[in-house]
């Protein structure tokens, strides 16, 4: 009679432990599932994402940066303040600088920020009319940023990311 008692609690034991284990294996397989779908929607947002350099500009005495970019993806573009605008130049003492500029609102921006100047249909002469702030397929925006110290302009290169990871660069005085 204690060996049937034993091995019935040993039973118990060895079940629960299995079912420990087999939903521990089921919760891992699937939020294995769960990050694979993840990765897929962002792969195809990326795949979904290019940008186009159209052209760029300095003023000021190379103090601001403009650089245009069309999109030329499929996918919409927005979220501004999550864009990556890294620059490296040199400046009129030979000094060597790289930045990571961070975004402001502001249409007039700060020593060693950038904003979105505007988005257009057509850079030169056309306003964006259908969705504000918003850079959809065959738009144009331009991007103004205030770099201290000045840069000299033959040595500029500016790197934009947005936020899925699709980046452009942009070369100045080529």
């Amino acid at each position: 009679m204690e060996t049937l008692f034993t091995t019935i609690v040993a039973i118990a034991l060895i079940v629960m432990a299995v079912l420990t284990l087999s939903q521990s294996a089921i919760s891992s397989v699937d939020s294995v599932g769960v990050s694979w779908r993840e990765m897929e929607s962002v792969a195809e947002e990326r795949a979904r994402t290019e940008l186009s350099l159209i052209g760029t500009a300095t003023e000021s005495s190379g103090a601001i940066a403009k650089v245009t970019l069309e999109n030329s993806g499929s996918a919409k573009l927005d979220s501004f303040d999550r864009w990556d605008v890294v620059i490296q130049y040199y400046d009129s003492g030979g000094n060597y600088h790289m930045r990571w500029l961070p975004y402001t609102s502001n249409p007039d921006p700060g020593a060693n920020q950038w904003t979105v100047q505007g988005i257009y249909m057509n850079a030169i002469s056309d306003p964006e009319l259908f969705e504000p702030d918003i850079l959809n397929p065959g738009e144009e925006i331009v991007l103004k940023a205030r770099i201290s110290p000045s840069v000299v302009v033959t040595q500029t290169m500016m790197v934009l990311v947005t936020p899925n990871g699709v980046s452009t660069t942009a070369i100045f005085g080529k």
